[in-house]
């Protein structure tokens, strides 16, 4: 296995962002700058592309809000085209934790599968969702191992 830190020839961050300016900066702040880091801000009326270019990303600034689905789509469509090994999908709502960045490129290394997907939800006993939640999570997470 390789573990050598990957650089930004290798690693692509692509955040979608929409009104995200409070916390953007912070999850900017928290991402390696050995990565490079892409920003596709979906129509905000504050200021993400601002805080985004504030903290070395690339932005990507779309004119209206099309939703998050059809964001991704615009950066994966424009990550494909640069040559990178791999390409880490974040919100930019803060809840995915920059920190995990490096056991996801781990983990596609040792399987050598085409995608990593992090969950928030499995090895978690639920205990702060809403009683609903818990009670739909927990056997649903147990068909997944």
């Amino acid at each position: 296995m390789d573990t050598e830190i990957k650089t930004k020839e290798d690693v692509a961050v692509l955040i979608t962002a929409y009104n995200e300016a409070k916390i953007l900066g912070c999850l900017l702040e928290n991402i390696p700058s050995t990565y490079h880091v892409y920003v596709v801000d979906d129509g905000s009326t504050d200021e993400t592309s601002r805080i985004a270019s504030k903290h070395r990303a690339e932005v990507v600034a779309l004119p209206i809000n099309i939703g998050q689905g059809a964001a991704s789509v615009a950066g994966y469509k424009l990550l494909a085209e640069m040559d990178y090994d791999y390409l880490v999908k974040m919100d930019g709502d803060g809840q995915h934790d920059p920190g995990e960045i490096p056991k996801m490129i781990r983990k596609l290394e040792e399987s050598n599968a085409d995608i990593v997907v992090g969950s928030r939800v499995l090895g978690s006993t639920h205990n702060e969702a809403p009683l609903l939640r818990r009670l739909f999570l927990s056997p649903v997470t147990k068909l997944f191992p």
